[in-house]
């Protein structure tokens, strides 16, 4: 009896033992359907960042194969593809953590670097490069108007994906005082002291 006993208290403590591990497994339930759904919204989340990097990526071989790029001088526009081909690079590795990602957070994180692409920003540069090449001839023989061209330049070839629009201000503000000066170097000077009218002189007889 005492055998018996003992065997039935043992049994009763393992019951409250295994008690919690039962109503844990009990409350375990939902998650997997939580779990479920949370995979649901990554996959969701992550189709959706691998088409905005595709989209992205696009854009940016349009930009390389237009014809604004394609005819500025040859070191120009070798310098606009390398930065374009950099930030293709940058979205390849993009997509490969957005193809990893695990979790809506880190779905999130990917898409918000995507969107930090501008694309324009080089349609803009083109542009300014474009308006520095030929501002650089008629520069030619002034040396101030000449300087403010190479910073214009110099500035717009450092453009990328990423730069703020106070970058690109910066670039147009070289272009515009260039204009200026020489647009003054255009403009015909006064005399400082007019020349006075000579009166004819009559013939003597």
């Amino acid at each position: 009896m005492n055998i018996r006993r003992t065997a039935a208290a043992t049994m009763a403590a393992a019951a409250l033992v295994l008690a919690p591990t039962a109503t844990g497994v009990a409350d375990a339930a939902p998650g997997k359907g939580s779990s479920s759904q949370s995979k649901s919204q990554v996959k969701s989340q992550v189709k959706q960042v691998l088409k905005d990097i595709s989209v992205k990526d696009r854009a940016l071989v349009r930009v390389t194969g237009s014809r604004s790029l394609t005819r500025l001088a040859d070191e120009n526009e070798v310098v606009l593809v390398e930065s374009i081909e950099a930030d293709r690079a940058e979205l390849a590795d993009l997509k490969a953590e957005a193809a990893a990602a695990d979790s809506t957070y880190d779905a999130k994180a990917v898409r918000t670097e995507v969107r930090g692409f501008r694309v324009e920003i080089y349609t803009q540069a083109v542009g300014i490069v474009r308006n520095a090449e030929k501002l650089a001839v008629e520069a030619a023989e002034d040396a101030e108007a000449l300087e403010l061209v190479d910073l214009a330049l110099e500035s717009a070839l450092a453009l990328n994906s990423h730069s703020a629009k106070a970058d690109v201000q910066v670039a147009k503000d070289y272009l515009e005082q260039a204009e200026a000066e020489l647009a003054d170097v255009d403009e015909p000077v006064d005399p400082v002291d007019p020349v006075e009218p000579v009166e004819p002189v009559e013939p003597t007889v």
